[in-house]
């Protein structure tokens, strides 16, 4: 299991790497929104929001709809407070 140092948190970078280390264009369908953000806040702290609109403005760009909903739904769940109070 690899782990990233980020602030005083630790990232399970594996959370979410099952989810990106095969595209096939079904992202959703590997994991989840919640799995995403609480990755995307452990790697990229307070970026996590900008660094996943670039996922969503890709997937809207390139008119994968499916996609851009799951984005949505990530970044949705950004704009909450982490359950845990990290970041």
């Amino acid at each position: 299991m690899h782990q990233k140092e980020a602030g005083t948190a630790k990232c399970d970078i594996a959370l979410a790497a099952s989810s990106v280390s095969k595209h096939d264009g079904k992202l959703w369908t590997r994991s989840t929104p919640e799995a995403i953000a609480k990755t995307a806040r452990c790697l990229f702290g307070t970026d996590a929001a900008q660094a996943i609109e670039w996922c969503a403005l890709s997937a809207r760009n390139s008119h994968r709809e499916a996609d851009l909903r799951f984005w949505r739904g990530v970044l949705a769940l950004l704009g909450e407070p982490a359950a845990d109070g990290e970041l």
